[in-house]
């Protein structure tokens, strides 16, 4: 992708509904969630379901919402915990979902192309008030040293790194540029699918959803830990969140399972994956249906409630 082709995929897109949770709106969640659910587009989702990916910790954490009656995880251990530990005091029953992702791809028989070349190489990306200081030196010469199955490879930049021209220096040593977009784009995941099925390999040097969502595509990943960036942020408890991920089990599995070059997937790598996407344990369409409208009611009563208060 060319300078203007990359900045047009991160403009800002206006989102037509009503934001109940984010998480149920970012990374065309909304848009695949109905599908699912047979659940009309002029509705606010008032269940809450998962960040894109399921997070790495071993414990999840309290959502507290009055209104809130039902809330979605793809992991099947963090819908217990929730049950277990939160459900008696917020009353919310957590529940697994399949990821919108994975239901897209498995929908439209998507499949890494016959022609598919070279690797793309997912960079760990920055977030709003959090940078991420890679060593680039040590990245080129990880990618230059790889077996030419591997070429050429292509930087595949998050659209706040792309705003922020964290993609110049590389582009400027000959890599091509790729970007999915804004996270609020309805299309996401459909725009994710098709840059992504043109590669046979996938790299990183981070654990996240574009190794879950590559590996359950078909397509092998391999984690170079070394390559990982220094994580720079101000925010209160960052640095305790970062202590919890990394003595997280799930989060060393992850590591462990990916580590290294990778040519090809073997059976745990993607019992891991399935598992962690909730691939054919997830809530059935139809219950999903009766759910959201169960949820909307709620949601309702509350905002009358509040009204009269």
């Amino acid at each position: 992708m060319n300078e203007s082709q990359l900045l047009e995929r991160c403009k800002p897109v206006p989102t037509k509904e009503r934001i109940v949770f984010h998480s149920n709106v970012q990374y065309g969640f909304s848009k695949i969630l109905r599908e699912m659910a047979f659940y009309p587009k002029f509705l606010p989702i008032c269940a809450y379901f998962e960040h894109s990916s399921p997070p790495f910790y071993d414990e999840m954490w309290e959502i507290n919402r009055e209104f809130l009656t039902d809330i979605f995880f793809h992991r099947k251990d963090f819908a217990e915990q929730w049950n277990q530990k939160f459900k008696p005091k917020n009353k919310a029953t957590a529940r697994t979902f399949t990821s919108p992702f994975v239901w897209y791809k498995e929908k439209k028989k998507i499949s890494v192309s016959e022609t598919a070349k070279g690797s793309i190489f997912f960079i760990h990306h920055t977030r709003q008030d959090v940078e991420r200081e890679h060593d680039k030196l040590k990245i080129i010469e990880k990618l230059k040293s790889l077996d030419k199955t591997f070429q050429p490879v292509t930087f595949c930049f998050y659209y706040l790194d792309i705003l922020k021209g964290l993609h110049k220096e590389y582009e400027e040593l000959g890599f091509s540029i790729i970007t999915v977009g804004t996270k609020e784009n309805p299309n996401y995941i459909e725009e994710f699918y098709k840059l992504v099925r043109d590669y046979k390999y996938a790299l990183t040097n981070s654990i996240g959803g574009h190794l879950l969502f590559s590996v359950n595509l078909g397509i092998p990943v391999s984690y170079f830990e070394d390559l990982e960036p220094k994580h720079v942020s101000n925010i209160v408890g960052f640095e305790d969140s970062r202590v919890r991920l990394r003595k997280s089990a799930i989060y060393q599995e992850a590591k462990q399972l990916f580590q290294g070059e990778n040519t090809s997937i073997d059976d745990n790598q993607m019992q891991f994956v399935n598992k962690m996407l909730g691939v054919k344990k997830g809530t059935t369409r139809f219950k999903l249906m009766l759910l959201l409208y169960k949820s909307l009611i709620s949601y309702l009563i509350f905002r009358l409630k509040k009204k009269t208060r």
